[in-house]
């Protein structure tokens, strides 16, 4: 799955419906460049998530980020042979490489837990490879 920046930031209509949800978050994301997504999450009424669609993305910084899908315009919706689904008991909706369920692993990745950052360079390696070619 990829996707194109529309919005740099939330609008104020977002912020009428959401509230003050994301505020005060900057993405690091580009108008009019493509990202390629690494998993969707789908939230009803999370703390600190609201309600709503986000992916997963590598952003501008290099680091793995974390936006909602209203910043984004879906150019290429297949979903990824990679991906696995699951039901949280949080109520959330989740589509993202089985690895990335693992317990602390975003926190490992961010903290650079080496077998963590192979795994993610691993896995980003092959949705980049699988997003090649597709439509833009």
């Amino acid at each position: 799955m990829r996707v194109k920046c529309i919005l740099e930031y939330p609008t104020d209509q977002h912020f009428e419906r959401l509230g003050d949800l994301y505020r005060r978050q900057a993405f690091g994301v580009t108008v009019g460049k493509k990202y390629v997504v690494l998993g969707v999450a789908f939230h009803i009424n999370l703390p600190g998530f609201g309600t709503g669609v986000q992916i997963q993305f590598v952003n501008d910084n290099g680091n793995i980020g974390f936006a909602p899908l209203f910043l984004f315009e879906i150019i290429d919706g297949r979903p990824s042979r990679h991906w696995e689904a699951r039901f949280d008991e949080d109520g959330s909706f989740q589509l993202q490489p089985s690895s990335f369920y693992k317990k602390y692993y975003h926190d490992d990745l961010s903290d650079g837990v080496e077998e963590v950052v192979e795994d993610f360079n691993r896995v980003r390696g092959l949705l980049e490879d699988e997003s090649v070619g597709e439509s833009t």
